[in-house]
């Protein structure tokens, strides 16, 4: 059985083949470099009977490299998955400001009915 070889998103050759070592998952690797997914059945499946794999491909790495930045040096935020400065992040770097106001708001309401709970309660 001839394996088919799709182009590798990492170096861009035609060496990466999919590798089925059990029922549940399939590895993708490339023989020319290091690159390495694993990945469910299900989305193998879904992925390998799409039009365009190749740049599905090139789409998830890039992704999975960009280790939360754009290329611009803007940073995502990790609640909208919008980008933004460094300055309008909020504490440590992972949600924007708009993001943590909501949280803030939510954690706020959950404890003002929480109290009213405990109040209804005591009662």
């Amino acid at each position: 059985m001839t394996e088919k070889l799709i182009e590798c998103p990492k170096c861009g050759k035609k060496a990466l083949f999919a590798e089925h070592p059990d029922e549940y998952e399939v590895w993708l690797k490339c023989r020319e470099c290091s690159y390495f997914r694993g990945m469910s059945k299900e989305e193998w499946h879904k992925l390998e009977n799409s039009p365009n794999l190749e740049e599905k491909l090139k789409k998830y790495y890039k992704k999975e490299t960009a280790e939360g930045k754009d290329t611009a040096g803007r940073i995502l935020c990790k609640g909208c998955k919008k980008s933004f400065e460094k300055k309008d992040m909020g504490p440590f770097g992972q949600f924007c400001k708009k993001c943590w106001y909501k949280f803030a708001i939510a954690i706020l309401a959950l404890m003002v009915i929480a109290s009213y709970m405990v109040w209804m309660m005591l009662i």
